[in-house]
């Protein structure tokens, strides 16, 4: 899902997804294609996730859980009712992420150790693990206001993918820049340009390709708003064709309900 750009204090959030039909020139909702729901706590942290894609008859939960500071221990994950995987977050005296140990249904084990590096503009995170023997590094940089700049993954200290952020004056991610191998096209670069409305919400996406290729797509949004400014109906196009309409019921916190 994207950016969820939440105004007010939200509780949960429902999204229904349908497929776009076209019928005497009337466009209306097709067939219900999946289902996602979100579940705050009062902090704002997300602490349930659940996701039902109907089509290919899966079910998906995550539960999340949090300290008093609101920094991530817990996170666990269900596919059609049945263990994933978990993972468990360690922090230091200052409450900066150094450890993350993985479980997955096996029980096997795989940690991930963070260490980090200032700059003068920007800091740089360092996440090292070994996968079935196989080295996994993981860089982020961000800027002073905690922005991302680049990410890059290495396996066995070979570069794999990269990507590269770039932003407005008003701090709304303007660019995406994807670099990789895959094995259909060997290396290639995908560059993503967003425009938004006033309340933040994408209102354009288009994407490119270096080698070209015929995947390069334009995508418009449009929407309907409740009271609180967030919206409640999303429709899609793709390249000019109606792709899918989205809903999405909203439930609020009572400011004045401490539960």
């Amino acid at each position: 899902m994207e950016n969820l750009n939440f105004r007010g204090h939200v509780k949960f959030c429902c999204y229904k997804e349908y497929g776009a039909v076209v019928q005497y020139y009337e466009l209306k909702k097709g067939a219900l294609e999946s289902h996602y729901e979100f579940t705050f706590d009062r902090a704002g942290n997300k602490i349930k996730e659940e996701t039902y894609l109907f089509e290919e008859g899966i079910s998906l939960k995550s539960l999340y859980s949090y300290d008093v500071t609101n920094n991530i221990l817990k996170d666990i994950r269900y596919c059609n009712n049945k263990f994933v995987d978990k993972n468990l977050y360690k922090y230091n005296e200052f409450g900066v992420l150094i450890e993350k140990l993985s479980l997955d249904e096996n029980m096997t084990e795989s940690k991930f150790e963070y260490q980090y590096i200032e700059h003068l503009y920007t800091k740089t995170t360092i996440c090292n693990s070994f996968i079935h023997d196989v080295k996994q590094t993981h860089i982020v940089i961000h800027d002073k206001q905690g922005k991302k700049l680049e990410e890059s993954e290495y396996y066995n200290d070979t570069l794999i993918d990269r990507k590269n952020y770039r932003y407005d004056d008003s701090g709304k991610e303007i660019e995406f820049i994807w670099s990789g191998y895959c094995q259909e096209q060997g290396f290639h670069t995908r560059y993503y340009k967003y425009k938004y409305d006033l309340f933040g919400n994408v209102i354009e996406k288009k994407s490119t390709t270096v080698p070209k290729t015929n995947e390069d797509t334009l995508l418009k949004y449009q929407y309907e708003f409740d009271e609180k400014g967030n919206w409640i109906r999303q429709t899609l196009y793709k390249n000019g064709i109606p792709f899918n309409i989205i809903e999405r019921e909203i439930e609020y916190f009572d400011r004045h309900c401490p539960f």
